[in-house]
């Protein structure tokens, strides 16, 4: 019904397709095709894996940013018809409805539809446009912007009672309607998002409150300005401002340290202005000259300011949610380790808190204890030793022992205390033992949420903290999917962008990604499940109910016996299970292309490949480097099988989990070309310092980053660029 209704009612010049064209920059044939498959209902991943004969060679993110676009507009459109129907109402010349509607359809983004619609906002106060259009004046005005002479004088009235107030009154409507024209809209456009040689400067200062604050000596408004000391003063033109600089800027003004805003040079705005091209007739050329002056001071500047800020932050904000997009992405693409017991420690100066975990990451205990000078105390001592006997002992008995450590504060001094036990040999002589540093983003943030009291009833919300640090090495993409993505630390200045945007567009990067590397249908979570595509809480929970009926899923096409799962739903979310079933109720339950990411609608042509190539279906293995080479081998294909045999040689997107190591690392370990995990310790005009766990911060300088620059306390993969021992010095660059 609804995709009915945008069709029928669609009231902007582009189409969608058209939207895409340009912001994807794809031909229009293919982004029309695209289009079509989105409102089928198709998600993403779905049409990156499965619809290459559509989409070519795009990338996920390309598509994922098609997605994006297809909404905006759908939604743009929404906001125009709701513009219209209120702009429509408030006017009664038809002329101006009818230039009013060319520009609704002209518009391109929310921001030029928030622009018109101001122009006819009532507001609560009465502008002075709309006390002279109630004395008549606004159609004196538009017969002189046809060129026609009017009898000012005519007009002096009760009301107006001197030719002086009559011209002031006609000034006004002058400069109401030049703004309004279509021209004029299109040149603000133009201007505010940098398609001219305008010049716009971007400034900042202390903001007034703040700066009454600080006359008094308050120590908090000097703490709130000195965290934004880089930008006290400051002055760029808009064109070479950074996005992560317009973040930057938000947050402070949102913090209410600083005040920015846009200059724009008068002189080059009224180059720009098309009216200053109008003729008029003789008699009233000063008038109108008095009237474009004011018209471009009073409205046309301020309007440019409203829209360049606007621009500028929207760009910003789409520029973070890309990166930290991208970023989520590789998050969730890390390997698990292999199957050990994990001793998990939530580094901390006053206390460090500590959970003992399973292979499976199942709670065998939680507790904390302290750290005391480079070491942990007695009792810290004690219970790493008992938790290390412990995991020699019982069925799921191993000859190692990971303990993972948060690299939050105090992280460095935990991982020396760890290592100096190692090297005592506390833990035995047998048990092989190792340390690897985690993430620890969201982990403070999970502990307290209702999935974290569900997933571990009655647990201190610090030991909590512990347990996810744990896990996340045990189940990575099970354990982040947990975590709001906005607080995984992965981004930049997420906390000052549009939430709405940011959660929506994370959102999808987890689906993706999940949906991409595939889950074990027989053993994930229902809330892992929810984020793969075509499933949603209600048939997430349908698949947990139905494994738990059959004892586990041993096919694809059992999952059409959840209650919700419609055909589109099913299409989408044939994800295999990761490993073939051991036991099933029938020899003929198990399909073996069950075990692939070829999709069920491609079975027949997948059965057609294998034959060419000597392969039953029935009776191969979908892992084996055998299937591979064979395809690789066999040249005779047609163009449809080509698919499915991309699928067959295609592996999940994977990146290994963090180093285990056994001692702390200094400088002098490092290698270049060596790929490192670092967390932004600080921002400065010269780069970025990075804790990538050794004795001294490196710094990936500012000529080796890309903008936007992610975020003090997000982690990134880093690669080791040159290492300086007797300077102190190490050099990085980011690995994306």
């Amino acid at each position: 019904m609804a995709k009915k209704a945008v069709k029928d009612l669609w009231v902007l010049d582009k189409s969608i397709s058209e939207f895409i064209e340009e912001e994807v920059a794809i031909d229009l044939p293919r982004a029309a095709k695209i289009v079509n498959l989105f409102k089928e209902g198709n998600e993403v991943a779905y049409v990156a894996r499965y619809r290459g004969d559509v989409h070519g060679n795009m990338t996920c993110e390309q598509l994922r940013r098609a997605f994006e676009v297809f909404n905006e507009a759908n939604n743009l459109n929404k906001k125009a018809l709701k513009a219209l129907n209120s702009i429509e109402a408030k006017i009664e010349n038809s002329e101006e409805k009818q230039a009013v509607l060319s520009m609704i359809k002209a518009c391109s983004d929310s921001n030029d539809i928030t622009e018109v619609t101001k122009m006819y906002s009532s507001g609560g106060k009465k502008t002075k446009a709309a006390q002279a259009r109630e004395l008549g004046f606004e159609e004196v005005a538009r017969e002189i912007i046809r060129g026609a002479h009017v009898d000012l004088a005519r007009y002096v009235g009760e009301q107006t009672d001197s030719l002086e107030k009559v011209m002031e009154q006609v000034k006004i409507s002058l400069a109401d309607l030049l703004n309004k024209l279509q021209e004029t809209v299109e040149a603000a456009k133009r201007i505010s998002k940098l398609e001219t040689r305008v010049r716009l400067i971007i400034t900042a200062a202390v903001a007034p409150k703040t700066k009454k604050a600080l006359e008094k000596g308050d120590g908090t408004a000097q703490e709130a300005v000195d965290h934004f000391k880089q930008y006290l003063e400051f002055k760029k033109e808009a064109r070479w401002v950074q996005n992560y600089q317009i973040l930057a800027l938000e947050r402070a003004e949102e913090r209410e340290a600083l005040a920015w805003k846009v200059e724009v040079n008068g002189e080059d705005a009224k180059r720009e202005h098309p009216t200053t091209r109008t003729r008029v007739h003789p008699a009233h050329v000063n008038l109108f000259h008095d009237a474009v002056e004011y018209s471009i001071a009073k409205l046309f500047i301020p309007k440019v300011q409203r829209a360049t800020r606007r621009f500028l932050i929207g760009r910003a904000e789409q520029a973070a949610i890309q990166c930290f997009s991208r970023n989520v992405g590789q998050l969730f693409a890390r390997s698990a380790v292999p199957p050990s017991h994990i001793v998990a420690l939530d580094p901390g100066f006053s206390a460090c808190k500590a959970a003992f975990l399973s292979p499976t990451g199942a709670v065998i205990a939680t507790d904390e204890f302290g750290l005391r000078n480079k070491g942990f105390d007695p009792k810290g001592v004690g219970l790493l030793r008992k938790w290390a006997e412990s995991s020699r002992q019982g069925s799921s008995a191993s000859s190692n022992l990971l303990i993972a450590i948060g690299d939050g504060k105090a992280s460095y001094e935990t991982q020396c205390a760890v290592a100096d036990m190692i090297k005592r040999k506390d833990f035995g002589p047998t048990l092989d033992v190792s340390f690897c540093v985690v993430p620890e983003n969201g982990a403070s943030k999970y502990s307290i949420t209702d999935l974290a009291e569900e997933d571990l009833p009655g647990m201190p919300p610090t030991q909590r903290s512990a347990v996810s640090i744990g896990r996340r090495v045990i189940d990575p993409m099970g354990e982040y999917v947990k975590i709001e993505p906005r607080h995984l630390g992965m981004g930049m200045y997420q906390h000052s962008v549009n939430t709405g945007k940011l959660t929506e567009a994370l959102e999808q990067a987890v689906r993706e990604r999940v949906s991409m590397r595939g889950v074990n249908v027989n053993s994930a979570s229902e809330h892992l499940l929810r984020y793969v595509c075509g499933l949603n809480k209600k048939t997430a929970a349908g698949v947990v109910a139905l494994r738990e009926k059959l004892g586990r899923i041993s096919s694809r096409s059992e999952l059409l016996q959840v209650k919700g799962l419609g055909k589109t739903s099913f299409t989408q979310c044939a994800e295999p299970p990761k490993k073939k079933a051991k036991k099933c109720s029938t020899e003929s339950d198990w399909n073996p292309l069950d075990g692939t990411i070829v999709h069920p609608d491609q079975y027949e042509l997948a059965k057609s490949v294998l034959n060419k190539v000597g392969l039953d279906w029935s009776n191969f293995d979908p892992n084996s480097n055998e299937l591979v080479n064979r395809l690789i081998g066999f040249n005779e294909f047609k163009d449809e099988e080509r698919i499915v045999v991309e699928l067959f040689c295609t592996k999940p997107h994977t990146l290994p989990p963090p180093p285990f190591m056994k001692e702390v690392r200094k400088m002098a370990s490092l290698r270049v070309g060596e790929t490192v995990i670092g967390r932004i310790v600080n921002q400065t005009d010269f780069g970025l310092f990075v804790d990538i766990g050794v004795e001294k911060s490196a710094l990936a300088h500012k000529s080796k980053l890309v903008a936007p620059y992610p975020e003090v306390g997000s982690s990134v993969n880093f690669r080791i660029e040159s290492v300086d021992t007797s300077r102190g010095r190490i050099g990085i660059v980011p690995l994306d």
